[in-house]
């Protein structure tokens, strides 16, 4: 099994709503977890959401995904709050159970989506991912509050490559790597 990470490349075009607090793009602002250097806001206004386009992914169309997670480090500097996570696949969309979102320092939360695409009902497939709906991820406040921050936004993407001998680069390793005649197949 292997893992991917991937990040935001750009804002959604249809959950846009939250505004940048610091930093210089809103999309820019969530790819590390680097506290209050860059992160976006609500506005103020309730169930408002904010969403991202996600890099591409580097599996093949062979491979099995066992699991899909979107991650996001959130939180309020006044009271604590509820938070959700929302998975958008062209105008479907599947949100996350409230979390918890607690106030003074920033925590990881999960919308773990398991094996099932929560949209479809049926197993996460190659076009799940990187197909022409474009899997996005978004956060959203569930009050009307102005204190909500996100600070980091991701997907974790957990998948068997399906032959053994065939090896590829993945977030930057080698993957799936193996010997064939007594040379490296990558």
């Amino acid at each position: 099994m292997a893992t991917e990470l991937k990040y935001a490349t750009e804002n959604s075009s249809l959950d846009n709503s939250w505004t940048l607090g610091a930093g210089s793009t809103k999309w820019e602002a969530v790819l590390t977890n680097d506290g209050d250097t860059s992160y976006i806001t609500a506005p103020g206004t309730t169930q408002v959401y904010q969403g991202f386009k996600k890099e591409d992914s580097d599996l093949l169309a062979t491979d099995t995904i066992n699991w899909v997670k979107i991650h996001a480090f959130m939180y309020v500097d006044k009271t604590n709050k509820k938070g959700q996570i929302r998975y958008r696949s062209g105008s479907s969309t599947s949100d996350s159970a409230q979390f918890d979102v607690t106030k003074d320092s920033y925590g990881q939360h999960t919308y773990d989506m398991g094996a099932t695409n929560p949209i479809t009902a049926l197993p996460w497939t190659l076009d799940d991912i990187d197909g022409t709906n474009r899997f996005e991820m978004a956060v959203t406040n569930t009050t009307a509050r102005s204190d909500y921050r996100c600070t980091q936004i991701w997907v974790e993407v957990d998948y068997t490559p399906l032959s053994a001998g065939v090896g590829r680069l993945v977030n930057g390793g080698l993957v799936n790597a193996g010997l064939v005649g007594g040379r490296l197949v990558k």
